[in-house]
């Protein structure tokens, strides 16, 4: 610099301001200042002091931040807990992790709109500050109703729903001649909601005669009504051949198309114990074993533990131990 001459100090990068001393004549003192290296590359700068022929550089370097911060978030908030933020040192890994609430589930991590990683469990180096969202959708499951022979559903019958949420309302319409009978879950009520759901569901309505028929029987049967005909008049049709009509032939779960298929009892073993043989015994019929010792006026009465239950498949056996003499038996079949 020449002696006593006009000088000025500028900066050549906007981390560096000049506080005072930006100016003057002769000796004189600069003042700066720089800003936080909040990245995390060091970085150079210079201060630049001129008279307009000559420049001296001061040379600043400022090193890197040591450390790397993490933050996330939830999108929704109510979606799930995550760890994994905070602050690390540059090239240290971090592991962050996701857990959904049981109504949501994960659907990523993502930086703005990009999404990084699928993986609930998402592990990177620290290189640089990030700020990122784990982002969770509500379950949704699917509500399925049907309805088997004999009727009608009215309403929605594949629904998706939210975790928690109800189902809208179906109704069940019987055909003429049916009765609504109930749901594959056991549940009898129509119209139908269900509520707080947090599973798949899919029940299916099923229907009686008003003789008390099962009409899903007809259906494997491949019976079914005619023109001019309703479902009691399907249990009113005569069996060719076995003295039989529909509805008894369904109540018994035999084959109106097999003359040799008719529920019977085949066999009476008097004693001791009094056993009776019966069949068919299908497993889809409760059974139940009565007794009286008057068929012209005694009244039927169940023998105790002896049903109703399930048939045995094929031939069943039941058992009288009551001593009495001279009793009569039948076998009671009826739909479950």
């Amino acid at each position: 610099m020449t002696a006593n001459a006009a000088w000025t100090a500028t900066n050549d990068v906007d981390w560096i301001a000049i506080a005072s001393g930006s100016g003057g004549t002769g000796d004189g003192t600069v003042t700066y200042s720089v800003a936080a290296n909040t990245g995390h590359l060091s970085r150079l700068g210079h201060v630049i002091v001129t008279d307009g022929e000559r420049a001296l550089r001061f040379r600043v370097n400022q090193v890197a931040a040591d450390t790397v911060i993490i933050s996330i978030a939830a999108d929704p908030p109510a979606g799930g807990t995550m760890t994994g933020s905070g602050g690390y040192t540059l090239g240290q890994s971090v592991i962050l992790k996701a857990t959904a609430f049981v109504s949501h589930t994960f659907d990523g991590w993502f930086e703005g709109e990009h999404e990084t990683s699928t993986n609930a469990v998402y592990t990177f180096a620290a290189t640089s500050d990030r700020h990122l969202t784990a982002r969770f959708r509500v379950r949704t499951f699917a509500v399925n109703y049907g309805t088997g022979a004999g009727g009608a559903l009215v309403g929605d019958a594949a629904q998706t729903v939210e975790y928690g949420s109800n189902s809208t309302a179906v109704v069940v319409q019987p055909d003429p001649g049916a009765l609504f009978h109930m749901w594959s879950d056991g549940k009898t009520h129509s119209p139908r909601t269900d509520t707080n759901v947090r599973s798949d569901l899919a029940v299916i309505a099923s229907f009686r005669s008003t003789g008390g028929a099962d009409l899903d029987w007809y259906a494997a049967h491949g019976i079914s009504p005619g023109p001019g005909e309703d479902w009691s008049d399907v249990d009113a049709r005569t069996v060719a051949g076995k003295g039989t009509t529909l509805l008894h032939e369904n109540i018994a779960d035999t084959d109106p198309d097999d003359p040799d298929d008719i529920f019977r009892v085949t066999e009476i073993n008097t004693g001791p114990l009094k056993s009776v043989m019966f069949k068919p015994a299908s497993t889809a019929r409760f059974y139940t074993l009565q007794a009286t010792t008057n068929l012209v006026t005694g009244a039927w009465a169940n023998v105790p533990g002896q049903g109703p239950r399930f048939g045995a498949g094929s031939e069943d056996t039941m058992n009288d131990t009551d001593a009495a003499p001279a009793r009569f038996y039948r076998v009671k079949a009826e739909l479950p």
